[in-house]
C-alpha cells in the first residue's frame, strides 16, 4: 500500500472587497425609471459632463471599459425612455451610471478550491505543472460567484499563483441575471 505525506502550504487565500463587479441596479416601478430618465434628460450639457466626470473619476479605475458597461445598462432601461434617439452619448452613459450598482463578488469568503491541469502547459516548472484552479467566492448578499485563479506547481509540491488582475467581470453567458 502506498502512503503519501500530506503538507500545509502557507498560501492563503483571503477575500477582498475591493474586487468588484458592475451590475445593472434597475428599480422595480416603471415610474422610477422613467422619472431617472426624465431627470437626467433635463440637465444641461454642463452638468450631465460634471457628473459624468465623477462617475469616471470615482469608478474608472475599478472598471475596465467602464463606458461599454454603463452604455449596456442604459439599454436595459432605454424603452422607457419617451425620447431615445434625443439623448447624447454622455446623458445615455450618464443612466447607465444611474442604473448600475458595484457588487463585491468576494467581500465574504472565499473557499472550496478545485485545481485541474492548465490546457497551456508553457512555462510550467519541470517535473511541475501549471494548474487552473477553481474557487466559490461570497459575496455582498451571501451571493456565490465562481472565481478562476491560474499558477504553478513544481515537481517537490511548492505552489505559486499567477498575480491576479484588479479587473473583475462577470461572464454573461454563465451568468443567471443580467
Amino acid at each position: 500500500m502506498d502512503t503519501f505525506q500530506l503538507k500545509r502550504h502557507p498560501i492563503k487565500l483571503l477575500p477582498s472587497d475591493k474586487r468588484v463587479i458592475l451590475r445593472p441596479f434597475i428599480p422595480g416601478h416603471r415610474a422610477q425609471i422613467k422619472a431617472i430618465i426624465e431627470r437626467v434628460a433635463r440637465l444641461d450639457d454642463a452638468a450631465v459632463a460634471a457628473q459624468l466626470k465623477a462617475v469616471h473619476h470615482e469608478f474608472g479605475k475599478r472598471h475596465h471599459h467602464i463606458d461599454a458597461q454603463l452604455m449596456r445598462h442604459y439599454r436595459l432601461v432605454r424603452d422607457h425612455n419617451r425620447q431615445p434617439k434625443a439623448l447624447s452619448e454622455s446623458r445615455k452613459l450618464l443612466i447607465g451610471a444611474l442604473f448600475s450598482g458595484e457588487y463585491s463578488i468576494e467581500s465574504a469568503a472565499l473557499f472550496n478550491p478545485s485545481i485541474v491541469a492548465h490546457p497551456n502547459q508553457g512555462g510550467a516548472p519541470e517535473g511541475g505543472l501549471r494548474f487552473i484552479m477553481s474557487l466559490r467566492a461570497t459575496g455582498e448578499g451571501h451571493i456565490s460567484s465562481i472565481e478562476f485563479r491560474a499558477g504553478t506547481i513544481t515537481a517537490s509540491g511548492k505552489i505559486s499563483l499567477d498575480k491576479i488582475s484588479r479587473y473583475v467581470r462577470a461572464c454573461p453567458a454563465l451568468s443567471l441575471r443580467q
